[in-house]
């Protein structure tokens, strides 16, 4: 069975109870959110992936508001080049993350960002066919 201990540490023992190993420490890249619940503002950290949301991870890369400004932009400050060192030592990036520096350009187009482009065209194309053809569905007066 893999990640349990069969053989005693020491020599002359025995081992009387299986206990699991700690599993190895994994490298991430993820967001933390650190704002309020109708405020939502993420801190981009390289963090052990066992480590608590709360937790300070090892190393604070970036930010991200995803609310829109004025100007109707989301604001992202990240450092690329503790980024790049970061994934060069094994940190993997989370689906956020991912989707996030895939969309900006700095790693390559997460698969799920491509589907969602395409269902949204989809539905956009299927929207506009159903107002070009003037159907509706629904009853001339309403309510």
């Amino acid at each position: 069975m893999r990640g349990w201990r069969t053989i005693p540490a020491l020599k002359g023992y025995r081992v009387a109870l299986m206990y699991p190993k700690k599993p190895a420490p994994q490298l991430t890249v993820s967001m933390v959110h650190e704002g309020c619940t109708n405020r939502p503002f993420f801190t981009i950290q390289a963090r052990n992936h066992l480590q608590a949301a709360n937790d300070p991870g090892l190393e604070q890369l970036g930010s991200w508001d995803p609310l829109v400004n004025t100007h109707g932009e989301q604001l992202v400050g990240v450092d690329i080049g503790r980024l790049m060192h970061w994934m060069a030592h094994g940190a993997r990036p989370s689906l956020g993350v991912a989707r996030l520096f895939g969309l900006a350009g700095v790693l390559p187009i997460h698969p799920s960002s491509e589907l969602e482009a395409l269902r949204l065209g989809r539905r956009l194309s299927a929207a506009a066919s159903v107002k070009a053809t003037g159907g509706g569905g629904g009853a001339a007066g309403g309510r």
